[in-house]
């Protein structure tokens, strides 16, 4: 997403080469690092018969009973449909059949202006194509301060990307060569075609086909495996992490839910240590990039938090300057005695210089003890810096 393309024209096929290069490397770098842990892996379908074992059906058509004193479901999830439109992953694609295509569609209508929507909006933006996105909502991203979503905004624009919020859509019909869809937006109605469609509404829990109730696990309305604060289910050897226990679906979270489980299994990780949730920040890969963590200034405000909360503007930095990426800031919300209670950055790199915050939020830290810690010129981390010394003055 980070790369700017000269020509509108690129080579889909060659960034399909890469991409399934890329993830064929990674899949032999994860199986390697499991034999040499002396993990099985078995290729197949499960589905639980008691609270100890599993009946895997196996590609080849075999079936293995497979058993353990402890089981975790980590079974992921996967993109959600709409009514009226029917993915074919040709025409009206998922996120999965986006990242197939072998040609850039000169028009793109992206429903849905939540994280994926936003990402892949600017990816194909990026790559030459004309994209809508028809949001339900009165707006994007609706977890983001508005002071952030004005940058995010400039950023869709300037990509000519065209944003319709509180709208929704309807499927007229299919063609040979384009797709008309009917826009509700606001007062207004018209009938616009797209050579392509993506279904960008969010993603639901691969919960279904378990067979979750042989071995008496609770789901909710909206098939979310329920957890308690050690990642339990109502089952005391059965786990549940990743995406299929709910919000916040991201890798990272499911990636720190994996190793406090097998932590505290394995006995290397005490009870009380276990119910203390990690601070999970997040990130959205749009133009430019938004990360953030912790509280942000409205939670503070609906809370009764005192607290000071200012910005510091990349277009104030060398290292910004000198990239000509100077869109955005770092804001860092503080209560009256200094202590981080979170912080949005918008801008370049904003999904790495989280990182800082996210520590800083993790071990208690106060502004003051930011402001003492020298960062280099120049560079991007000099806004958490500069910021820090402003809000200890």
């Amino acid at each position: 997403i980070g790369i700017k393309f000269d020509e509108p024209v690129v080579d889909m096929g060659k960034i399909q080469e890469w991409k399934n290069t890329i993830i064929d490397n990674m899949v032999k770098g994860i199986e390697g690092q499991c034999r040499k842990a002396g993990v099985e892996i078995i290729q197949g379908q499960a589905v639980f018969i008691s609270k100890n074992s599993l009946k895997v059906v196996c590609e080849d058509g075999t079936e293995e009973e497979v058993s353990g004193s402890h089981i975790i479901i980590a079974a992921g999830s996967r993109p959600k449909s709409i009514p009226g439109f029917e993915m074919d992953e040709k025409d009206i694609m998922s996120s999965a059949g986006f990242l197939e295509l072998r040609k850039v569609p000169d028009s793109l209508c992206v429903i849905g202006g939540g994280v994926i929507g936003l990402e892949l909006a600017v990816l194909a933006a990026k790559l030459g194509s004309k994209v809508t996105i028809v949001e339900l909502l009165d707006d994007i991203i609706p977890f983001a301060d508005q002071d952030v979503l004005r940058v995010i905004k400039k950023g869709l624009k300037n990509l000519g990307i065209i944003l319709m919020t509180g709208a929704s859509a309807e499927l007229v019909q299919i063609g040979e060569k384009d797709i008309e869809i009917s826009i509700s937006y606001g007062s207004e109605k018209s009938r616009q075609k797209f050579e392509k469609v993506l279904i960008a509404v969010g993603c639901r829990p691969n919960s279904d086909g378990l067979g979750l109730e042989g071995a008496g696990i609770q789901v909710d309305d909206a098939g979310f495996v329920k957890t308690d604060d050690m990642l339990r289910t109502y089952i005391p050897n059965i786990f549940a992490l990743g995406d299929i226990r709910g919000n916040p679906m991201l890798a990272h979270k499911a990636s720190m839910d994996g190793i406090r489980v097998a932590d505290y299994i394995a006995g290397n990780k005490p009870e009380q240590e276990m119910r203390k949730a990690p601070l999970i920040p997040y990130v959205i890969f749009s133009e430019p990039e938004l990360a953030a963590v912790g509280m942000n200034e409205a939670e503070a405000k609906a809370d009764g938090i005192a607290y000071t909360a200012k910005r510091y503007y990349f277009a104030a930095l060398g290292k910004a300057l000198a990239m000509d990426e100077t869109d955005g800031f770092v804001k860092i919300i503080a209560d009256d005695k200094g202590k981080i209670l979170g912080c949005s950055i918008v801008g370049s790199d904003a999904s790495n210089l989280i990182s800082e915050i996210t520590v800083a939020i993790e071990k208690g830290m106060t502004v003051k003890d930011i402001a003492e810690v020298v960062h280099p010129h120049p560079t991007l981390s000099e806004a958490i810096w500069e910021n820090a010394r402003h809000l200890s003055k």
